[in-house]
Order: C-alpha cells, then structure tokens, then sequence
C-alpha cells in the first residue's frame, strides 16, 4: 500500500460572532465576493484558501461533508411546502459542488475534483481516494478536505483542509493504515481532523478508528 504525505494543513473555525456577514468580509480580504455563497462554501474556501502558496493547476481537490449547505437546502424545501418556486440563487449556491467549483475556478484546477458525502463512520474514507489518486498520479498533489455546516442541528462548524503527496521531500508527517477492530463514530464531526493535527503538532503517535477495520497512524 502506497504511502500519503502530509505537506501542509490548515483549518478554520468560526468564532461565536462568526456570522455571514463576518465570513464575507474575511472572504473579501482574499478579493472574494462570496454575498451569493451558501455558509458551506464560506466556511469551506476561508479552511483552504491559506493554503493557495502551495497549490497548482495539477493539484486535485476533493472535499467531504455529511452535506452541503442545510440553511439553503431548509429554506429552499419550506418554499416548495409552501407551493413556492425555491430561488434559483439558493438552488445553485446549495449545489454539493459549489465550494469545490468555486476553488477550481480560484486556482484554475484542471486535476481531479470531488465532494463526497460521508457521515461520521466515514471519516478517513476520502484519505483512501487520496491514496488511490496518487497511486496513479505519483508526481501530483491532492488538496483533501472536510467541512461542516451545523445549521439546525448545532455543532462546530468549519473546514479542515491536508496538502498529500506521495513524496517525503518536505513532507510534515508520514501517513500509514494498520489493522484496527474499531469503527467509532466521533460526534464532533470535525474532531478527528483536529485531534490529527495536534499529534503532528506534538510528533506522536495517533491511531484513529476508521471504516473497514482500518485505522489512521502518524509516523514520524
């Protein structure tokens, strides 16, 4: 089984007052009109865009959520309860792509782009589409995040982006799969990313319980 390194990471987590207007204005700071963006993709591209130093057209984005943006979808659903047409505007900021479209479109991406729904057994799933991408691209980079709007429901919100390759030239951490009976779910949905960057932070060893019996190690 090929071997992932992490290259760089970042993530971003909005304060108490982190409301939409403060989350455009930061937008701004990057030169990004986002007053048309779902919260989701807010949250997504102010997790991402601090890594663009090290991104390039090559490098492949794919991002994981449970789902996009629930405020578009609920205020789009209760105007077909109602016998409303949904605005066209929310049906296009809530599509599932949207905030990887939007970083595509930043970074002019034509490697590979992807969202992925997963829940909180899934965890480390897109890690291993990452693993498959650089298995048949071992020369390119992937961009692999994770997002999450609370809506209705509570929680922490934010995203949570890691910077793999297949090269150790540089590389913050070694990122290896070990046999694992485990398969918690974690009800923080972002927890496990940020657990994660702790360990590399203090060089331990961390295990993570992952689906198919497999579990997350950091080898340094």
């Amino acid at each position: 089984m090929n071997t992932l390194y992490l290259h760089a990471y970042h993530h971003f987590f909005p304060d108490q007052a982190g409301n939409d207007q403060n989350l455009r204005h930061q937008l701004k700071q990057y030169g990004i009109d986002s007053r048309r963006q779902a919260r989701f993709t807010q949250l997504a591209l102010l997790g991402a865009l601090p890594l663009q130093h090290r991104i390039n057209s090559q490098t492949a984005v794919y991002l994981s959520s449970p789902y996009s943006s629930p405020e578009k979808f609920d205020r789009a659903f209760a105007a077909v309860h109602q016998h409303q047409t949904p605005s066209p505007l929310d049906f296009m900021a809530n599509t599932h792509n949207a905030a990887v479209f939007h970083l595509a479109q930043l970074w002019n991406i034509r490697a590979e782009t992807l969202f992925l729904s997963i829940d909180t057994h899934q965890h480390w799933q897109p890690v291993w589409l990452a693993q498959n991408y650089l298995a048949r691209n071992p020369d390119g980079q992937i961009l692999l995040g994770w997002a999450f709007e609370a809506g209705s429901s509570g929680g922490r919100e934010g995203s949570c982006w890691w910077l793999l390759g297949s090269k150790a030239d540089g590389a913050l951490a070694e990122i290896g799969f070990t046999p694992s009976a485990d398969n918690l779910a974690a009800t923080d949905f972002l927890a496990p990313f940020t657990q994660f960057e702790q360990d590399i932070v203090w060089k331990k060893k961390v295990m993570f319980a992952a689906e198919e019996l497999a579990a997350l190690s950091v080898c340094r």
